[in-house]
């Protein structure tokens, strides 16, 4: 998941939007993918040093040029930070887009406090601990994105699973203790992993889960809500120019500054971070990808990465190699790249075309592309590579 925006220099980013009521929900939110959370201390310890390769966290890459402010232009600000266990990094554009920038971080780090499951505090953290027991209230934010993950588990039978969190522990992929772990250890945590063993009561704004031992892991779907809460924040302050970036995971707000779509090029998974083999001119649009070269360790010459198969217990194996998304709403472009790599080629692509506005291109494992019918005329190739279009026989080529 990535994306790089060029105005005067190169950065990262991610998209939004989305309407619901955070009602009473505290001021402090959190996020982590299928194989990794993020404690300020595991954040550090885990992920610091590896910065100097974090582009490696991305999957889709914004080529943003010609952002030059001509007279007249609004302000610009930006800030670059570490959260969510990845670098973020916001450029809006605006009077105000100072404090919107700011109102922005809070935001993010506020998702961060609710859903890592590694913040002692957070609410995902204390549901596990009451995992077999009884029912923990949480804060309407945390409630929001659990009830958008289990209506993904449904979408999917169960291949997208909130409650992937044991086997996330026991892989520890994206951190300093990751192994690979024996067939015994793999199948008792696998016969713990099921969304529909989650309880969630609306009206008391409850979550429980049903067995001891069970634990979540919102990891594949925070991230894009706490891109949809900074998006948020800067459309408040009178913000309509903008990219969110959270380690890769693109949100776009409007237009670039001189009017014309953010251009968000999508990786080639077989080159350097920035190399990409497509592009798609995008406005008030999130970007999210998932896909085998994000994060991964290599044990006796085998490569397992960090999308997590809750049916069989092991790194998924789905002859994708890459799912990139396209959504209005950060949440479901986040979950989505997910889902879509886990159900694989042809299964997630039918899953796509069924979901208004939704938008979606996978590359396999033999270096095929396939694009939804929706980004025929849009999607720009590059040369040497054939797009072909879901439900199509003919193709795209650069």
């Amino acid at each position: 998941m990535g994306v790089n925006v060029n105005t005067s220099t190169t950065t990262h980013v991610e998209t939004h939007k989305e309407t619901h009521k955070p009602g009473g929900a505290p001021a402090r939110y959190a996020k982590g993918r299928y194989a990794r959370g993020w404690s300020r201390a595991h954040r550090w310890t885990a992920a610091l040093p590896r910065l100097t390769f974090w582009f490696m966290l991305a999957a889709v890459v914004v080529a943003v040029a010609g952002c030059n402010r001509p007279g007249g232009a609004p302000g610009v600000s930006v800030r670059t930070s570490f959260a969510l266990g990845t670098l973020v990094q916001i450029r809006a554009y605006g009077s105000k887009a100072r404090e919107a920038v700011s109102d922005a971080f809070d935001r993010i780090e506020a998702v961060e406090a609710l859903m890592s499951a590694n913040v002692a505090t957070s609410d995902v953290a204390a549901v596990n601990r009451e995992a077999g027991g009884l029912p923990t209230r949480v804060a309407d934010d945390t409630l929001y994105v659990v009830k958008k993950a289990r209506r993904y588990g449904d979408l999917s039978r169960g291949r997208f699973d909130m409650a992937i969190g044991p086997l996330v522990r026991l892989w520890g992929i994206g951190t300093n203790h990751a192994r690979v772990p024996s067939p015994e250890e793999v199948a008792a945590a696998r016969s713990l992993v099921d969304h529909r063993d989650v309880e969630i009561d609306e009206t008391r704004g409850t979550v429980r889960l049903r067995r001891a031992g069970m634990a979540l892991d919102l990891g594949a779907i925070a991230k894009g809500f706490a891109a949809d809460r900074a998006a948020e924040a800067l459309l408040q302050q009178g913000v309509k120019s903008a990219f969110i970036d959270l380690g890769g995971n693109i949100l776009v707000l409007g237009s670039k500054p001189d009017g014309s779509p953010w251009r968000v090029g999508i990786q080639n998974p077989w080159k350097e971070r920035g190399a990409t083999f497509a592009v798609v001119p995008v406005r008030d649009m999130a970007v999210v990808s998932s896909g085998t070269y994000e994060r991964f360790f290599e044990q006796a010459g085998t490569r397992y990465h960090h999308i997590i198969d809750p049916d069989t217990g092991y790194p998924a194996e789905t002859g994708i190699v890459s799912a990139t998304v396209l959504a209005r709403r950060a949440v479901d472009a986040d979950a989505l790249s997910t889902t879509v790599f886990l159900l694989g080629p042809s299964n997630g692509m039918r899953l796509v075309t069924q979901l208004p506005g939704v938008q979606a291109v996978i590359v396999t494992q033999d270096r095929q592309v396939m694009a939804s019918p929706g980004l025929r005329g849009v999607i720009e190739v590059s040369k040497g590579w054939t797009i072909r279009f879901y439900g199509a026989s003919d193709a795209q080529e650069s």
